[in-house]
């Protein structure tokens, strides 16, 4: 399996979808399972590789927002 070369375009891709569901369907009723089916090509594997949990997500989001 190749390695991704830009990991950094793929958190900004997971954090840009992350923080659409958030607005649109509130964190409570967003699950990975919604941002991984968003996402299209990436598997929630890679999600969970560079965020441990919906709450690391939305801390980064909020970091990169504030």
């Amino acid at each position: 399996m190749a390695r991704n070369k830009y990991p950094e375009i793929t958190v900004e891709r997971i954090l840009d979808v992350s923080q659409r569901l958030f607005l649109e369907k509130g964190y409570d009723n967003t699950t990975i399972q919604d941002i991984v089916d968003e996402l299209g090509a990436l598997t929630k594997g890679a999600v969970y590789h560079h965020f441990k949990s919906k709450e690391e997500v939305f801390d980064a989001l909020c970091e990169k927002l504030f």
